[in-house]
């Protein structure tokens, strides 16, 4: 029992004495070098920097042991302006370090003196910020309810958006993909918010991440319309005679737009000259004004016979 005592008490002594000789040790003054991270700060509005352009320098200091610790965990980081950039006969963007110490000085804590900074110049990549508009590409994938579809054109707002960055990432840009999209069943009107996919361009600013698709849904039915149809290219001389008289189309619509489809609202036309000019003895019916509410048409009869009376 006696010589545990006597053990513990050593290594308790022993334990404050080298508590001792650490605080003696750490409050002496030391010179040292400091690896800090660079943080680049009033960039010019017309300039951008690529890559985020994260650098360290190295920086001469004289502090206490203390000093030297604590800067190490907690100011680590210090800002510089990137206003004071300039440009060599390369075009390539660099900044005077030595004329920075009395801001790196400022940042660090109080008693850390810089006495030099190792490199005497910093580069750093600013390429010119410009912007352009670019369209919205959607990836959709739908399966619609059976006898269900699009009654128009499905929607992207906005369907283009403003793009800010470098010029060299910008003229690789053509257009934006979205998100995938899938949706299964589909009988009626949709809305998706669906965010742009932007890989491998750092630095680049959008307008807005998210756009929204929409598509007007409805079940389509099936109608028909007899129409008249008209013959252009005839000279005054000539008098035709046709076996027929309207046109019937049969078209496909979505339900709720079934009653609005009335003959006026198609045009058919032949054209007599063709016919003529390909030595063809019936005419060629074309639909040349339709709804645009339609899906699809078929018209017939797809041919005219007709006479010449003399």
């Amino acid at each position: 029992m006696a010589t545990n005592k006597i053990s513990n008490q050593f290594l308790l002594f022993l334990g404050v004495s080298a508590l001792i000789w650490l605080l003696i040790t750490l409050s002496k003054e030391y010179t040292t070098s400091l690896d800090l991270y660079v943080k680049f700060t009033n960039v010019p509005q017309d300039k951008m920097l690529v890559n985020n352009n994260v650098q360290q320098i190295k920086v001469d200091v004289k502090a206490s042991g203390f000093k030297i610790i604590r800067t190490r965990i907690q100011n680590s980081s210090i800002d510089l302006d990137a206003s004071f950039f300039q440009q060599n006969k390369q075009k390539k963007h660099y900044l005077l370090l030595e004329k920075q110490i009395q801001s790196i000085q400022h940042q660090l804590y109080s008693d850390v003196v810089v006495q030099r900074v190792v490199e005497d110049t910093l580069f750093a990549n600013l390429d010119v910020l410009e912007s352009k508009r670019v369209a919205i590409t959607p990836n959709m994938s739908i399966n619609y309810h059976v006898g269900y579809g699009l009654i128009d054109k499905i929607k992207i707002q906005p369907d283009s958006i403003l793009v800010s960055g470098s010029k060299t990432n910008l003229d690789t840009i053509t257009h934006l993909p979205l998100a995938a999209v899938k949706l299964n069943d589909v009988k009626e009107n949709f809305e998706r918010k669906v965010k742009v996919v932007l890989t491998n361009l750092e630095g680049l600013k959008l307008e807005t991440e998210e756009v929204v698709i929409t598509g007007n849904v409805d079940k389509f039915t099936e109608g028909s319309v007899k129409v008249p149809f008209e013959i252009k290219a005839v000279s005054s001389d000539v008098k035709l005679t046709t076996l027929t008289e309207n046109i019937n189309i049969t078209f496909v619509v979505g339900l709720s737009d079934f009653n609005k489809v009335v003959p006026s609202l198609f045009k058919v036309e032949c054209d007599y000259r063709y016919s003529e000019d390909q030595n063809l003895t019936y005419l060629i019916p074309k639909l040349v004004k339709k709804p645009k509410f339609i899906k699809s048409y078929k018209i017939s009869p797809q041919t005219i016979d007709f006479l010449i009376q003399k």
